[in-house]
């Protein structure tokens, strides 16, 4: 710690030279008054002492002598040193409302001695899986069947999205099953329903969602490749979204309509403020389908 003007006009060649008075401990406050010609050694984060205005880096210093530096570089007034109020101002707010509690925000709230805080409640998201071509994870898929990764994937999307998943089931082609699962559903904040939305005679999921309240189904089908046969609903209140049952469909579904929506859920805009993006160039022509606009 110095005074700047005692290492103005310093370099290698003609250094400035200090006597070393004191030595602060970290935590404490240096009980010596810096004088002009004099420098005291200070750890990173300590309080500077009464007289100084700034601090020179120990790579720029030699020791010329048991009580004595040689400072090789000036240094102006404030250089090195955080000013009472940098982080935050008294009476400022600390985060606007709407902000997610990262690591950042953390570390900012203990550092102003505040332990709790009002947060919006993890929207909870009944996820439900349907096909009679599905079996669970954990066993062996027979002739003409697959195992169901859907919702394992969904669950680790909703959470990393600020949602609380719950994974109801894997629900047959059946009526009743389904049914029963997505009433389970209507408890819930969200409901995340794959497979069954492509227009068939076997796939049941639209018009078993406008059974559950009104108004119902408001979209079924967007133009979108993949994802195509997209539910979007809403019954009693309660958002019901229907998922392709292909993996990568599912996926890119969710990343359009589900994750903006567990944002704005949770108070927050629907899309984040920093997404990481690769620009890229095709190394090859894509033909579009006839009729089609590719974006």
């Amino acid at each position: 710690a110095v005074l700047s003007a005692d290492t103005f006009g310093a370099s290698e060649g003609l250094p400035a030279y200090l006597t070393v008075t004191a030595e602060i401990p970290m935590g404490q406050v240096s009980a010596v008054p810096l004088h002009p010609g004099e420098a005291q050694k200070i750890a990173t984060g300590g309080a500077l002492p009464e007289g100084a205005d700034a601090v020179v880096m120990v790579e720029h210093t030699e020791q010329s002598a048991p009580d004595e530096i040689a400072v090789l570089r000036p240094v102006s007034p404030g250089e090195n040193v955080m000013q009472r109020g940098e982080d935050c101002r008294a009476g400022e707010p600390l985060l606007p409302a709407g902000r997610m509690i990262r690591a950042q925000e953390a570390a900012l709230l203990a550092h102003a001695g505040v332990r709790e805080v009002d947060v919006v409640r993890r929207p909870r998201v009944a996820i439900i899986s349907t096909g009679d071509e599905l079996v669970p994870p954990e066993e062996a898929p027979g002739p003409g069947q697959i195992r169901e990764s859907n919702g394992q994937a969904l669950r680790a999307l909703v959470l990393r999205d600020g949602g609380e998943p719950h994974y109801l089931g894997l629900a047959r082609d059946d009526e009743q099953q389904i049914l029963s699962l997505l009433r389970q559903g209507m408890e819930y904040d969200l409901i995340l329903i794959s497979g069954g939305s492509s227009v068939g005679a076997r796939d049941l999921t639209s018009r078993l969602i406008d059974r559950l309240g009104r108004p119902g189904v408001l979209v079924h089908g967007v133009q979108l490749k993949p994802g195509k046969p997209t539910i979007l609903a809403v019954c009693d209140s309660v958002p019901v979204v229907g998922l392709p049952g292909h993996p990568v469909s599912a996926q890119v579904v969710y990343g359009l309509f589900v994750a903006p929506l567990l944002r704005q859920m949770q108070g927050l805009s629907p899309e984040p403020e920093f997404r990481p993006t690769v620009r890229a160039r095709l190394t090859k022509n894509v033909a579009s389908a006839a009729g089609r606009t590719d974006v």
